[in-house]
């Protein structure tokens, strides 16, 4: 009855968040401010709107957004002592600067949403200027010792609101979940299979200490009222403790998906994960979950976190094409020469439809990175979403 409908659009009304973009307010609490320009909307606004949808409850229609990812390398990470024998005008700041400024506008035009890895101060302001003057807003978190490093989310305001946002930290996630203190571990070492209890010691020691921040927004389509949550993440670089990233993308993943589930609203997950589409880390996320039997990880019953996410998902390339990427980046130094895939962009599997991908072979990097026309020694990858529907992730 109308009667009934006026009463859920009233119910459904009253339980909204009201939460502003960087409100001191937990997620799910009210903000006051927002709550009372909320709340004095009238009840004949109710009426026109019950009379608007005819007794019917209205299903918001689908959109098409374009995500962006692109680690664009800290200014202090481009040093010739790491890129030895690259061209130094290759590594110039200022030239990076206007080159990755360049790459951008591409993306600025198409409206894109923008996910971004390894912003330092010397770019931050450069890029927060530049978003500003096109009608973007860039928002984010700067961590590293000299902050050095960073990551943000890159929002067009003529197609998105932001409606709240925060910066979780994995190694704070873990801190909650397990002990620091050697007496306290001791009692999960001796339950460990694979692991010997000083490595976990020393495993346990490292994410304590390392700090890894990610964004989580979340952004309502101005045209439709639909919603959907946007995380970005850079995980640390440490190929030799595959244990560590292991724990690392558990707790980045963990964290959106969580964040997500308070925002109401289904996850798009971009970032450079320091992983290759075959690893166990990747494994993980795409299917929800690792085999405890295998010997190669560790399995004690309280790490459970550790080897189930809350749900699987599933990257946009290789729904679309079967396949991620042959590579993201190619990096040639004197100690190594890597060219593989370590960018990737998830999706949950409701309600987003891969429409488009960025095409990229193994012709597309041609030769090692940063060079004269990509400032990066990533490239940056995009897929066109189809938000189908509005659901619950």
């Amino acid at each position: 009855s109308q009667m009934s409908l006026k009463s859920f659009l009233w119910g459904v009304f009253l339980k909204q968040p009201f939460s502003c973009v960087g409100s001191a307010h937990p997620p799910g609490t009210v903000c006051p401010s927002k709550a009372k320009k909320a709340l004095s909307r009238s009840a004949s606004q109710i009426d026109l709107q019950i009379q608007a949808n005819q007794g019917t409850m209205a299903v918001p229609a689908p959109f098409k957004m374009r995500i962006v990812q692109y680690n664009v390398l800290s200014s202090k990470l481009c040093s010739p002592d790491f890129f030895s024998g690259y061209d130094p005008a290759v590594l110039s700041a200022r030239n990076r600067s206007k080159l990755l400024m360049k790459q951008l506008e591409q993306f600025i035009e198409a409206k894109a949403v923008i996910c971004l890895q390894e912003i330092d101060n010397d770019f931050r302001a450069d890029l927060t200027v530049f978003f500003i003057h096109r009608n973007y807003l860039l928002i984010g978190e700067s961590y590293g010792r000299f902050k050095h490093l960073g990551v943000g989310i890159a929002v067009p305001l003529d197609v998105f609101r932001v409606e709240c946002f925060r910066c979780p930290n994995g190694n704070v996630e873990w801190a909650q979940l397990v002990p620091q203190s050697s007496d306290l571990t001791m009692g999960f070492t001796d339950k460990l299979q694979g692991i010997t209890p000083d490595d976990f010691t020393e495993l346990n020691t490292s994410v304590h200490n390392r700090s890894s921040p990610m964004v989580c927004a979340k952004l309502v389509h101005l045209q439709t009222e639909t919603s959907v949550t946007v995380a970005t993440y850079h995980c640390p670089c440490l190929y030799q403790y595959p244990r560590r990233m292991l724990a690392f993308i558990a707790m980045a993943f963990r964290l959106a998906q969580t964040h997500a589930d308070v925002f109401d609203a289904p996850l798009v997950f971009c970032g450079d994960l320091n992983s290759t589409p075959d690893s166990k880390m990747i494994e993980l996320v795409r299917s929800g979950t690792l085999p405890k039997e295998d010997e190669a990880w560790f399995a004690v019953p309280n790490f459970d976190f550790l080897f189930n996410l809350p749900r699987s998902m599933r990257s946009v390339y290789e729904h679309f094409q079967g396949k991620d990427p042959p590579a993201t980046t190619w990096v040639t130094t004197e100690k190594s020469d890597f060219k593989g895939t370590l960018d990737f962009i998830f999706v949950d599997r409701d309600p987003f439809v891969v429409a488009d991908v960025r095409p990229v072979t193994e012709e597309t990097i041609s030769e090692p990175l940063p060079s004269l026309d990509q400032p990066s020694d990533h490239i940056a990858i995009w897929a066109d979403l189809i938000v189908s529907k509005q659901a619950a992730p």
